[in-house]
């Protein structure tokens, strides 16, 4: 490893490089080649100043692009992308300009192939950098997405398409290409729907569906794809009748016509109506096995112990984000008359009580430095205090929040995901906490909004509010956000994070989907 060892130098500079650039240069390169992007920070360190990292990095990017383009097979070109998910990755506490540079000369394709490749490692924010230079791209006409995504394989596409929908740029894209374009890559990804049988695409257009700005005429031809996939795939009643109810084998074929009627059912859902005729024979066969409900309310009184005692967990990392975010939550509560904070040798617990209605709240907090010892002494003092969590609360990067949701249970039963990209983990959401609801973001989170939405939830439970109507809550706390931040210069970029990136339960498609999908098969899984 390169940590505290400086022999790659060393080596570099036993070369006849003729200046400091060259040295630094080649070091870049030997760097890259053992995989070990962390040198760059040890440059960082050494160089007279960033824009010197950025001029180096710039000319490294146009080597890299030429190596990409002469890889003679895709396992060598594979190889240089995942160094450069590396570079990205081990710089995402550094400025953009820093972080990116590498990005500078790799072509609009190879942008693609790293998305595509390296979907699920990519960090939010180094994915919506990537795609906003295909975007670049493609509006100054010199790459057709059209054109390159076309002749991928139709799973590649897929993984394209299902991407763009997690961080809610599905619409963006399509529209910055021809009306005929983006109708043609549409059907040849929903075309594929019944044989890959997955969810995330059609998840991905069902909310294409519900985009308020998506064109009647593109809306028209997803519903006629589907409505012909509902004619394909519809199956004989008759047939259905001879099994009894709960012991149907799950065969492709029928597994293909679930994910159909999902579809089917969630329109019908949000719209009142089917989405076609020809969709209604799959409806009601399925209509008690496919049910998807949206969470319209909150049951404010699940919340509570029956000693009318709200106990939440908080997660926070031991990195800068979590500990500038963590001093700022205590900071805060510090300052409130009404909340007490108790302190424990790795984690503390905050704790308001309501003399009006009887109710408590008590969050518990790991402190960052402890995060990862704190989880055995809060789980001691839950038991010691016999209460178990309802509402879980993870805010940080994006790449901690798989590891903090070992922390969700059966007793949970509001998830805030205030992290990037939290629409991410829906299916571990669910299999960890069937009955949860869950307020999440489809792209950068931040502080802004966070540190008034759980403050506003918890001002709700106080209270002796049976429900909450997430609707109503929504609204309310977008204009107590717009009143904020109205001497803020960047309010207008914090309320359209709001308005396109938090998503609130009753208007998830995505949760409302993927529960009754892991509920179907949960009830009529593969028993092969």
């Amino acid at each position: 490893m390169f940590l505290g060892n400086t022999s790659v130098l060393y080596r570099v500079k036993e070369c006849n490089a003729k200046d400091v650039e060259a040295v630094n240069l080649e070091f870049l390169r030997q760097c890259f080649e053992i995989n070990e992007a962390r040198g760059i920070l040890y440059l960082l360190k050494t160089m007279s100043g960033p824009e010197n990292l950025v001029g180096l990095l710039d000319e490294f990017s146009l080597e890299l692009s030429e190596k990409i383009e002469g890889a003679k097979t895709s396992k060598e070109k594979n190889q240089i992308f995942v160094r450069i998910l590396r570079m990205l990755n081990n710089l995402h506490e550094q400025e953009h300009s820093i972080r990116f540079s590498i990005l500078n000369h790799l072509k609009a394709e190879h942008l693609v192939a790293l998305a595509i490749l390296w979907r699920h490692a990519l960090y939010t924010s180094s994915f919506n950098t990537v795609l906003d230079r295909i975007l670049i791209a493609i509006r100054e006409k010199n790459f057709s997405l059209y054109g390159d995504l076309i002749v991928k394989k139709p799973e590649d596409r897929a993984v394209f398409f299902e991407a763009l929908s997690a961080y809610n740029r599905l619409f963006e894209v399509l529209s910055a290409m021809s009306a005929h374009e983006a109708t043609e890559l549409m059907v040849s990804d929903i075309k594929n729907l019944p044989k890959s049988q997955s969810i995330r695409n059609a998840i991905a257009w069902m909310e294409y569906l519900q985009h308020p700005e998506a064109s009647l005429d593109t809306k028209n031809v997803l519903k006629q794809q589907i409505s012909d996939m509902a004619i394909r795939e519809e199956i004989s009643s008759d047939l259905m009748a001879l099994y009894p109810k709960g012991s149907v084998l799950l065969t492709p074929k029928t597994t293909q016509e679930a994910l159909i009627a999902l579809m089917c059912q969630t329109y019908r859902l949000f719209y009142d109506q089917s989405l076609s005729p020809s969709c209604q024979e799959l409806e009601r066969h399925y209509q008690d096995d496919i049910v998807p409900l949206a969470d319209t309310n909150l049951d404010l009184v699940s919340l509570r112990t029956e000693g009318l005692i709200n106990v939440q967990r908080h997660v926070f990392y031991n990195d800068l984000d979590g500990s500038s975010t963590y001093h700022y939550f205590r900071r805060r509560h510090e300052l409130l008359p009404d909340w007490r904070i108790d302190s424990y040798p790795t984690f503390e617990v905050f704790s308001n009580f309501s003399e009006n209605t009887g109710v408590a709240i008590r969050m518990i907090a790991n402190l960052p430095k402890f995060q990862s010892v704190a989880s055995v002494d809060i789980e001691t003092y839950n038991l010691e205090m016999k209460h178990q969590p309802s509402v879980f609360v993870f805010r940080g990067h994006s790449y901690h929040v798989v590891d903090s949701l070992k922390y969700l249970n059966q007793n949970t039963r509001l998830a805030l995901i205030g992290s990037c990209g939290g629409f991410e983990n829906l299916e571990t959401v669910l299999a960890r906490s069937p009955y949860t609801q869950m307020i999440l973001t489809k792209g950068t989170g931040t502080a802004w909004i966070n540190n008034l939405l759980v403050p506003a939830i918890n001002k709700l439970i106080l209270s002796d509010a049976p429900e909450l109507n997430w609707l109503e809550f929504k609204e309310s706390l977008r204009s107590e956000l717009e009143q904020a931040m109205q001497r803020f210069p960047n309010r207008d970029k914090i309320l359209h994070i709001f308005d396109s990136f938090y998503v609130f339960p009753h208007e998830n498609i995505g949760f409302i989907m993927m529960r009754s999908w892991m509920q179907y098969l949960g009830n009529y899984g593969d028993r092969n």
